[in-house]
């Protein structure tokens, strides 16, 4: 998802919600996303950072993850983030 320029978390917010409204109608949009930022420092190549999005409603994270197949054939991604000290090395 492109970034803007001293993007908000407002901003990541509503990025995150007009792509699961436009690519994955079976979602709906009467889901709550608890928190969207990004993650990093701001990169120096223009490539964007990722967009880490908590769900208020553990249904509604799961239909995203049964929907995301529709994002084949663009360059946006889901995937589950699990923080470093959740994985055992």
């Amino acid at each position: 998802i492109p970034e803007s320029p001293n993007e908000t978390w407002q901003e990541s917010e509503s990025k995150i919600k007009h792509l699961i409204s436009s690519h994955m109608p079976k979602v709906g949009t009467d889901f709550v996303v608890e928190r969207a930022h990004r993650v990093g420092r701001p990169r120096s190549d223009s490539k964007p950072r990722k967009i880490v999005a908590r769900f208020l409603n553990y249904k509604d994270r799961e239909a995203v993850f049964k929907a995301k197949k529709k994002l084949h054939g663009t360059n946006m991604f889901v995937y589950e983030d699990y923080s470093d000290c959740a994985i055992k090395k």
